[in-house]
């Protein structure tokens, strides 16, 4: 104990923290790569208008929290203070954006790797370079932003990922190591820098949008394992420990994402050796012999800490789901008055899996809290399937759960497997392996390779960076990492290996049912996930609007009417909620139903009239809005049961012939589905009419109903109506014997305005 006290007072070890998707950690270690002491705290990503991101007044007190909690540790085990350290590491979860202005101010929120909306980027950078480039990366979303005209983007200065900003932070130095940098941009062939070519390539694809700024010009510095990459100022100390404890002057490492932490910790960074991390996310990496034979847009091409050539295969979700459930029993046992701790019962329903079926009992279950690029789904919806008569217990149900975490990184193994990629020894580590009686033999059966793990297999990233970092400070001359990696750190480590055979045939059974697996969820997230669709959100804000416009033009009173609108691709219909004031609703308000009235996205309940206008959609195929008010006029004639004559011209612009009358509804009709029956008759009064001609109608003893293409049509064929109501209450008041309109005036003034021959206006171009 005094050893390691004088050890830590010296300032001889050395710190590696890391940004989890769920944990921020931090570990001290001594020069032997043995952990003395832990510090983490606890955070989230959110959903923020529709993009993952953790905010930035979160990201500064996570990390003192987290520096804090492990100074704290090395008080309680060793009775001192953390004051000095002989070198520092920072990593996190790879790729993401940042992007900074000239006065480092965060223009856009940060935008993690977890998002899955930059496709049309990565797909077009993907061609553009014969390389791939996933949607997680930096210059996909950076590209993306561009597409979208985003009016940030000319306001860049630099772009980075998580580490690079907490590096610079710390350091004021800009600095990202190889491994690190190859998932903002590719690396070149010869693992020294970004790919020249093709930052020229992608400098000439935005030339005509006018930046300033180049793009070689915005992204960090490249360094490489075993340099320095900056030095900790005193602003920077402050703020690790705002307690004024730790001194400045310690040396940081090349900043590293989480794979390159995860090669470092499993020693898995030569030729044909391969780790596989697996928490929150996935991803299994081998390092190459030799280039891919083609390019594979679901495999990642990245580096080891050193520039080596690295094949990846990343799935968004892995523990996530699983996690859920575990809660989920947690929350029953102590619904019955008892209790168990977290890694027992994790321990407990993890093994149970080992006594499932082969077959897993032919139960189904998807993972994916977000999308997917391997199996190209954008958005997540976790679900378990069974039918009546499969076997469905606890042992196949957690079988099943554990499948899934992985059966995604199977179909991009699969790919590799293909290319002849040769694996001679894989190593596991991250929060999958805890259970080490069953996690490791489950990633075996899903990778068919025999599973090498540690006992620092759960110390996972911080720990990986810390000896990233150790390496900087404790090598030997001209000593390379892999030999660093065998001498201070593996040497004579235990090892435990997990055969491939225990789970194989039960993993392959699993996988038979899959593809229908991934069928049901492509069918769920098309249907369901509508929240964060940008077509939906748009027709939600035109909805919104015109609904405004209601009262803008005096035609409704109160929370009287509505206005929707159809997205027929989609089957969904937007509509305004029921019974909310107009002057508090908001665009959000809207809901999202499908043709059978069932809510899809919203937290309001839909208007009362929603049924009316499905049945008007599903019976007028041409009609993109429909608009329902109690305008003055319009209910006169409603209310007198006449329908509305075309008098003149003013009427035969829009209307066809005269605004129908719909027949009384019945008491039986009324008393059951009311509204639906008011589609109904109106429907019924529209036979052998063209909807479009005549774009409105009077239900009798109640009012309009007015409808278009659109759902701003649709309201101003409410105000012609209404227009047109009061003009024709005045004719019949000076003139109770008015006469309708000749036909020929009435076929002149409409087809002058519509069809094919029509004239009227300009032209469009």
């Amino acid at each position: 104990m005094e050893k390691i006290k004088d050890f830590i007072e010296n300032g001889q070890g050395v710190i590696g923290i890391e940004f989890g998707s769920t944990r921020i950690k931090a570990v001290l270690i001594d020069d032997r790569a043995h952990p003395l002491a832990n510090g983490s705290f606890a955070w989230e990503n959110q959903l923020i208008d529709g993009i993952w991101s953790y905010p930035q007044e979160q990201i500064i007190p996570g990390l003192q929290a987290c520096y804090a909690s492990l100074a704290k540790d090395v008080e309680t085990k060793y009775g001192v203070k953390l004051t000095k350290a002989k070198a520092l590491g920072i990593s996190g979860m790879m790729h993401g954006y940042m992007a900074f202005d000239d006065k480092d101010n965060l223009l856009v929120p940060f935008r993690t790797w977890r998002n899955t909306i930059t496709k049309e980027a990565a797909s077009k950078l993907t061609d553009l370079f014969g390389f791939n480039i996933p949607e997680r990366w930096s210059i996909a979303h950076l590209y993306q932003a561009i597409l979208k005209k985003e009016p940030h983007v000319k306001n860049i200065s630099h772009i980075s990922t998580l580490t690079v900003y907490i590096q610079y932070l710390l350091t004021g130095k800009r600095a990202i190591g190889i491994g690190e940098a190859s998932g903002m941009f590719p690396i070149a062939p010869d693992g020294t820098s970004f790919d020249k070519k093709m930052l020229a390539q992608f400098q000439d694809l935005i030339k005509d949008e006018g930046f300033a700024w180049n793009i070689g010009d915005i992204l960090p510095t490249i360094k490489k394992a075993g340099e320095i990459a900056g030095t900790l100022t005193k602003e920077g100390a402050k703020l690790l420990d705002p307690s004024g404890n730790l001194e400045a002057g310690i040396p940081l490492c090349p900043p590293e994402g989480d794979a390159q932490t995860g090669m470092a910790a499993t020693n898995s960074i030569a030729p044909k050796t391969g780790n596989v991390s697996a928490g929150t996310s996935v991803f299994a990496m081998v390092v190459l012999e030799k280039p891919l034979s083609t390019l594979h847009r679901e495999i990642d091409v990245v580096t080891t800490p050193e520039g080596k050539p690295t094949a990846m295969v990343h799935a968004n979700n892995c523990c996530g789901e699983l996690d859920n459930w575990v809660s989920l029993f947690d929350e029953a046992i102590k619904v019955t008055g008892n209790t168990v701790s977290k890694g027992d019962l994790y321990k407990s329903l993890y093994e149970a899996s080992l006594k499932g079926d082969e077959n897993v009992g032919n139960l189904e279950a998807c993972n994916y809290l977000s999308g997917e690029s391997i199996t190209s789904i954008d958005n997540g919806q976790a679900m378990f399937l069974h039918k009546f008569n499969d076997k469905m217990n606890l042992a196949n149900f957690m079988r099943a759960q554990l499948f899934s975490a992985l059966a995604t990184l199977r179909l991009g193994m699969d790919i590799l497997d293909k290319e002849g990629v040769q694996i001679q020894r894989m190593s596991g580590q991250g929060g999958f392996f805890t259970v080490r009686s069953v996690g490791p033999k489950v990633m075996a059966a899903a990778l068919r390779t025999n599973i090498d793990l540690m006992q620092t297999a759960g110390e996972g990233g911080p720990w990986g960076m810390a000896i990233l970092a150790s390496y900087m400070v404790n090598k030997k001359k001209d000593e390379d990492l892999q030999s660093f990696l065998n001498r201070a750190v593996f040497k004579d480590a235990p090892l435990e290996t997990f055969s491939k055979d225990d789970l194989k045939k039960s993993f392959d059974a699993y996988m038979v049912n899959y593809a229908h697996t991934i069928k049901v969820e492509k069918a769920a997230v098309e249907k369901i996930d509508v929240k964060n669709d940008p077509t939906i959100a748009e027709l939600k804000k035109r909805v919104y609007e015109a609904n405004l416009e209601l009262v803008k033009y005096g035609l409704v009173v109160l929370t009287w009417g509505n206005v929707s609108a159809i997205d027929r691709a989609k089957g969904l219909v937007v509509i305004k909620p029921s019974g909310v004031d107009y002057k508090t609703m908001k665009a959000e308000d809207m809901v999202v139903v499908d043709l059978d009235g069932n809510v899809v996205e919203g937290n309001l309940r839909p208007s009362s009239d929603t049924p009316t206008h499905l049945a008007l959609y599903k019976a007028f195929k041409d009609v993109g809005g429909i608009c329902h008010t109690h305008s003055v006029n319009a209910v006169a004639f409603a209310q007198a049961g006449k329908p509305l004559q075309a008098y003149g011209t003013t009427h035969a612009d829009t209307f066809y012939g005269d605004v129908p009358l719909t027949r009384s509804l019945t008491k039986d009709e009324i008393e059951k589905d009311y509204e639906l029956n008011t589609g109904k008759v109106i429907i019924e009064a529209f036979k052998g009419i063209d909807p479009l001609s005549i774009p409105a109608v009077l239900v009798k003893n109640h009012g309009p109903f007015t409808w278009g293409t659109s759902p701003e049509k649709a309201v101003e064929n409410a105000l012609i109506l209404e227009t047109d109501a009061e003009m024709a209450i005045k004719t019949e008041k000076l003139n109770p014997n008015a006469k309708r309109v000749d036909q020929y005036l009435l076929d002149k003034h409409y087809l002058r305005k519509h069809g094919k021959n029509a004239y009227y206006g300009q032209k469009k171009k």
